[in-house]
């Protein structure tokens, strides 16, 4: 085994630390996020793939703690992980938004298609006839401006 390969049981130790992510205590969501930051290197593989949870405070929390760390990790942003981080682009959380938004800008150009594609389903869901939305004085008819 090299120096530089993380060691299987910080790996293991650092998946653990990820399902605390969710725990419903958050002095025990607090400490995990704490411990995955301070193990560094190790913890960045299973932070990543935790960015594309289903619950969104073990997304939030992960984001929370690759964004404390001063480590490259958007190289191991995989589709699923910026999808997660798209969609949550339109949480109603006003902690996730901002997060998910970070860290997009820190996985950089490759999202920015699939970015493009989300903002166009999600308008093509939304309605049939929908588009960007654009102000314009002169459509506002009635309303106070």
């Amino acid at each position: 085994m090299t120096e530089n390969r993380p060691r299987r049981g910080n790996a293991n130790k650092a998946l653990l630390l990820v399902a605390d992510l969710g725990d419903r205590d958050e002095k025990k969501r607090i400490s995990a996020r704490e411990s995955l930051v301070a193990m560094g290197k190790p913890a960045v593989g299973a932070l990543v793939k935790a960015l594309a949870d289903k619950n969104k405070i073990v997304r939030l929390e992960a984001s929370k703690a690759l964004n404390k760390m001063d480590l490259p990790w958007s190289e191991k942003a995989d589709a699923s992980v910026i999808s997660a981080l798209i969609s949550d682009l339109a949480s109603d959380d006003g902690f996730v938004r901002p997060l998910a938004r970070k860290s997009l800008v820190a996985i950089g150009h490759d999202t920015i298609d699939q970015l493009i594609e989300a903002i166009h389903a999600f308008t093509d869901a939304y309605n049939e006839n929908a588009a960007p939305f654009v102000w314009r004085k002169r459509e506002v008819r009635g309303a106070q401006l």
